[in-house]
């Protein structure tokens, strides 16, 4: 992974629609979703042309709260992150 965070909402289901939404505009590709019972796993790769957009929507969602981050990122980011309260 390259960057792992938390993304904390009032309304994870709210929260993971808009995501989805989110993943389709900035060109995101989906590559999994583990659904738990206090938090949705999201695993994804978003082009590093589109990561600032990306993060920039995450935090219109809820609280995104960035707990590991690699640097340099690179080309193809892959971030895990976690939905939930």
């Amino acid at each position: 992974m390259d960057v792992v965070g938390r993304l904390v909402t009032k309304d994870r289901h709210a929260a993971e629609r808009e995501l989805t939404a989110l993943l389709g505009r900035v060109g995101v590709i989906e590559l999994g979703r583990q659904h738990g019972l206090s938090d949705t796993v999201v695993d994804i790769v978003v082009p590093r042309s589109a990561h600032g957009e990306f993060a920039g929507g995450l935090a219109r969602i809820g609280s995104w709260q960035l707990e590991a981050a690699r640097s340099p990122l690179p080309d193809g980011v892959h971030p895990n992150i976690r939905v939930g309260k």
